[in-house]
């Protein structure tokens, strides 16, 4: 009997990279979860690569936990994490988009990353 499929979540896989990187996972045979606050982008990303979409907003600590809940349940474990939700848009003043994007890029990895 073989090992178990890897479960991984991709956060951020909507469109880009993000998706590169989930299209890679599963064309490795893992079993991809792609997380995400858009419901109908999730989906359509995950029908995309035969994977499962999963709500998530990677910068509510509450939501991280009921995800992390559901994939335990559902799955059993995560074998891979990938922090890969935020998004920049540039404006005329240069701070502006860096403080709009703190909560995705510099919190929401580490809310994904601890929840239990």
């Amino acid at each position: 009997m073989g090992e178990p499929q890897k479960v991984a979540l991709v956060t951020g896989a909507k469109k880009g990279s993000g998706r590169g990187v989930a299209e890679q996972l599963a064309e490795l045979g893992m079993t991809v979860l792609v997380g995400g606050r858009t419901r109908g982008a999730r989906r359509e990303a995950a029908a995309a690569i035969s994977g499962h979409a999963i709500t998530l907003d990677a910068t509510v600590a509450a939501g991280v936990r009921r995800a992390a809940r559901q994939i335990k349940d559902r799955f059993g474990r995560l074998d891979v994490l990938v922090n890969h939700a935020a998004s920049l848009t540039l404006t005329s003043d240069p701070d502006e988009p860096f403080a709009a994007l703190l909560p995705s890029a510099a919190y929401g990895p580490s809310k994904t990353a601890c929840a239990r």
